[in-house]
Formats: structure tokens, C-alpha cells, sequence
């Protein structure tokens, strides 16, 4: 059995973890927040940007390789795959379940291309041996413009290029702070039907604080074009490119956080239970010494007369 001095000292270490569990809690809990209120944020845009080209795509007589899966890709069976996964360890399944659908898809014998968002996601690329067009290792704590931009563009390009059937992301939605699901969407081409119902799916009844339905979006009538309908399309989907990115982020930061959240206070728990156990273990071990001792004097005593 162990002596009351190590006790003392496990006691003290598991104290010290179990405050340092409690803090990252609190910490993944703020950030989960943070990257739920960008979800928000982002969200308003992007029903007005996927009404506005749903309008124009209605236009049966416009041809544009962004909106037309029949374009000159279609020989192509190739896809560039923009995986996100986590900087980060200890947050439960995040990363292995996206890693688990990354592996799933290699398998599926897919021509697969790689862009990386996150050192999990680097990887698990690099072990694999595919194809790594970019790697963006350090997702920073604030996701801006600036760092979602030139992947955006880079994958915007590549696909024009003709060299690619389709630009997919991989990632993971939070549906609540209880469910996360890792999906697949695809960005280009744009899928319009799809679109809308992926924006009204993926944001679920804790990230809709907003309450913006789509039936709250006004019905333009038929829009007069100048200068012309591609013009417009070329324009705007860049930025739809950009803002699909920024959301599967947020929805990304937001399950790894809440998944880090919850492992957190898992930790905690269990800590705060294996100190009890600690503790009256220790409190056994010294009452058995004073036991002991009490019965040692007391023979002493009986022996002196």
C-alpha cells in the first residue's frame, strides 16, 4: 500500500489538474460562444447572397461555369477536398470522427486533391499521401477575412481551371452543444436547391437567435440586368465562395470547442471523484497509524507494570 506522503502528493497533483481541466472548460465554453455568434453573423448574408442567385439561375438562358455542373469539368473525375480539423487535442472525437470520414473517402477510390485547414487535418493528409495543394496549419483564434480569402480564391481558381469535377469541404456542423455531425458540402459548382437547404439545415434552433427563415426574405420579381447576368454571377459567388468557408469554420471552431468543452468538464468530474477516493484513502491510512500507534503505548504501559 502506498504511503500517506504519496497520497498526499497524488492528492495535490490531481488538485492541480483538476483546476487546470476547470479553467479550459471555461475557456472552450467563451470560444464556442464566439464562433456560435459568427455563425450568426455570417448567416444573414448568406441567405441574401443565396436568394439573389437563386433569382439569377432561374434565367434558364444563362450559362455560367459556376452555376452549370454540365461545363467543361464534367470529363474531369477529380475533387478537391477542403478538410477542417482541429489545431488541438483534447476535444473528445472531434478530430478522430472527421479523420474517420477522411479515411472513408480515400477509400472510396476518389481522385482526391487536399486543402488542409488545421495540424490534424495536415496530418493525417501527409500519412496518407495525397495530394496537399495547401496547408494551413495554425487556424487563428479569430477567423477574419484575410485568412479565409485566399484559400477561397485558391479553390475558386483551381476549379476553373477545369481540372476539377467539384470543390467540397469537409467538416463539422454544430447542431446544438450536444450534437455535432460531420458532413460534406459541396461549393462549386453552386447548387442552388441545395444551398438553401443546407444554410436552413445546418443552422440549428441554438444558432438561430436571429430567427432568420427563409420566409422572412422578401420575393424580388425578375430582376433588369446591367451590365449582364454572368457579370453579376462572376461577382457574387466569389463571395459566397468566401462567406461558405468562413460558416464551415465557425460551425467547425464551434463543435471542436463545445466537444473541448465537455471533455473539460468530464475531467473535472472524474478528478474531483478520484480526490474523494484519494482523500479517504488517505484518511484510512492515517487512522490505521494512530490506531496503531494508541495500541502501541497502551502495550507499553501494560508492560511497565
Amino acid at each position: 500500500m502506498a504511503s500517506s506522503k504519496e497520497i498526499r502528493s497524488k492528492i495535490s497533483t490531481v488538485g492541480n489538474i483538476k483546476k487546470i481541466t476547470s479553467a479550459m472548460e471555461m475557456i472552450a465554453r467563451t470560444k464556442m460562444k464566439r464562433a456560435v455568434d459568427g455563425v450568426l453573423s455570417v448567416r444573414p448574408y448568406a441567405l441574401y447572397a443565396q436568394e439573389l442567385l437563386q433569382n439569377l439561375g432561374s434565367d434558364k438562358t444563362i450559362e455560367n461555369p459556376y452555376l452549370d455542373k454540365k461545363n467543361k469539368n464534367q470529363n474531369s473525375n477529380k475533387v478537391l477536398l477542403i478538410v477542417i480539423a482541429g489545431d488541438k487535442g483534447l476535444c473528445g472525437g472531434y478530430n478522430a470522427n472527421i479523420i474517420r470520414e477522411f479515411r472513408r473517402r480515400q477509400k472510396a477510390s476518389q481522385e482526391l486533391d487536399i486543402i488542409a485547414i488545421g495540424k490534424k487535418a495536415v496530418l493525417e493528409t501527409k500519412k496518407a499521401g495525397l495530394p496537399l495543394l495547401s496547408e494551413y496549419a495554425d487556424i487563428p483564434d479569430k477567423i477574419t477575412a484575410e485568412f479565409i480569402h485566399p484559400i477561397a480564391e485558391q479553390a475558386r481558381k483551381k476549379y476553373l481551371t477545369g481540372d476539377y469535377k467539384e470543390v467540397e469541404l469537409l467538416f463539422t456542423d454544430f447542431e446544438s452543444s450536444f450534437v455535432q455531425k460531420v458532413r460534406t458540402r459541396v461549393i462549386l459548382p453552386i447548387d442552388l436547391g441545395y444551398i438553401a437547404s443546407v444554410l436552413d439545415e445546418s443552422a440549428s434552433e441554438e444558432t438561430k437567435g436571429e430567427n432568420l427563415a427563409k420566409s422572412e426574405i422578401s420575393t424580388f420579381s425578375p430582376y433588369l440586368l446591367e451590365p449582364s447576368a454572368n457579370i453579376i454571377i462572376e461577382t457574387i459567388v466569389p463571395k459566397l465562395v468566401d462567406m461558405s468557408l468562413m460558416h464551415a469554420l465557425f460551425e467547425s471552431r464551434a463543435s471542436e470547442e463545445s466537444s473541448r468543452m465537455f471533455a473539460m468538464k468530464n475531467a473535472t468530474e472524474n478528478a474531483e471523484e478520484l480526490k474523494a477516493d484519494l482523500t479517504l484513502t488517505f484518511n484510512r491510512i492515517r487512522q490505521q497509524g494512530i490506531t496503531q500507534e494508541i495500541a502501541e503505548i497502551a502495550a507499553g504501559a501494560e508492560a511497565i507494570k
